[in-house]
Order: C-alpha cells, then structure tokens, then sequence
C-alpha cells in the first residue's frame, strides 16, 4: 500500500527561497500548504500546491486565523519558517520601528506559528512519523561570525536561534525536532547581489531537513546548520 504524502507548511511561499521550497516540495510529492500575505498571487503560482491560504506572520491575528483554519485531524510532518524580511538600518539609521518590524517577522513570527501548530505536529508522531520545524535563518545571526553592521536584522535572527533552540528543548518530549539553518548568500529580491541561486540554496537545505526528519534520536535537533549540514557557531 503507497503510504501517504506527508504534509508540509511554508511560509513566504510567493517569491525567492520559499517560492522555490514549494516548488521543491509539490515536485517531490509532498501535500503543501503555501502561504503568504497575499493568497490570490499564490494560486497562479503554485496551482498545484495541495492549500492556499494568506498568513501574515508579523501579525499574531493573522496567525491565529490561519492555524484555526487548518483541519484540526490535519498532520503537519514538516513546517518551514521561511518568511522575512531586511531593512537596511546601520549604526546612523536605527530606529526603534527599524527593528521591531524585523523582530516581529523574523524572529516572533516564527515562535507563534511553531507554537499554533504544535496540536498538528504531534499528530504527526502519534502516528509513527517524525515533524519538524525548520526555520530559515542567516550566517548573519551568528555572534562569532558578527562582522558588524544590519543590525535589527542581526539581531532577529540571532534571536530566532535563541527561541527555536528553547523549542527544541520543549518540544523534546514530544518527538518534534527543531532546527535553524543559514540558506547561503542567495540571489533574490532581497539580496540581488546573492552568489548563488535559489535552487541551489533549496537543494542543500532539503538535504539538511531530510536527514533531521531521519533522525530517531533527535541529536540534530536545537542544532544551527549551514545548507551543507555543517555546524554553524552561535
């Protein structure tokens, strides 16, 4: 008997690194759930994904409407905080507003959403199967690697390492794994100047997610990875 695709969650599934997650995920036989801010654009884009549905994640409403409109039977084996953004603020422009905005999406956003699905993660390995959270991060969030400079960015995503290795620990008993990973310097919208392409950048880190799914024992998980699965130091 096949066995049943497994679900995937994908937030900014619109454009750059998560548009090529999805397209990654639908090609390889999974049931996506492909969300965005704006859900109309997401239909032309990805006609074949298995849901559609707008997710605003520096909006904690947003988030909650969009976890109450998933079928609460609905196992969700994988969900990928992929959605972001960069506003370039350096020392002389900071401002407050500068670095909540990337606090709230980056970094909050992605706590909130992991905690809303927790319910469909654990139906996941109730019946036997592993879940994961894998959340897009940067080199950029690394303290040993700080080389100065973009700092609420910086810091957001330091400061989703931070959270996500506390989910790790809590989520321990329940056999959800959680993982941050850097995608590489890769060329989108937001960063033209990127020295490698999307699916490059989604063919390392599905390696990566493959191999924490993979992992009974959850040792990889609370873990931070560059997309050739080596440790990145925090």
């Amino acid at each position: 008997m096949t066995a049943a695709p497994k679900t995937v969650v994908i937030t900014g599934s619109s454009r750059g690194i998560g548009r090529a997650l999805t397209e990654y995920y639908i090609s390889n036989g999974w049931n996506v759930i492909a969300t965005a801010r704006n859900a109309t654009s997401l239909a032309q884009i990805h006609p074949n994904a298995h849901a559609i549905h707008s997710l605003d994640t520096a909006d904690a409403a947003s988030i909650n409407a969009f976890s109450a409109k998933l079928d609460p039977s609905q196992p969700v084996h994988l969900l990928i905080n992929n959605a972001g953004i960069l506003l370039d603020d350096t020392l002389h422009s900071i401002e407050k507003s500068l670095l909540m905005q990337q606090f709230e999406t980056n970094a909050v956003g992605p706590l909130l959403l992991a905690r809303a699905l927790i319910p469909n993660l654990k139906l996941a390995t109730a019946a036997g199967s592993p879940a994961l959270v894998a959340n897009i991060s940067s080199m950029w969030g690394s303290i040993a690697e700080n080389d100065g400079d973009h700092y609420g960015y910086r810091a957001s995503k330091t400061a989703l390492n931070s959270f996500m290795k506390s989910l790790s620990i809590d989520l321990k008993p329940e056999n959800i794994s959680v993982i941050s990973m850097c995608p590489g310097w890769v060329k989108t919208d937001m960063a033209p100047t990127g020295a490698i392409s999307t699916n490059e950048s989604v063919a390392g880190m599905s390696s990566v997610i493959s191999n924490a799914m993979a992992d009974s024992k959850l040792s990889m998980s609370g873990g931070y990875f560059r997309r050739n699965g080596d440790t990145i130091p925090w």
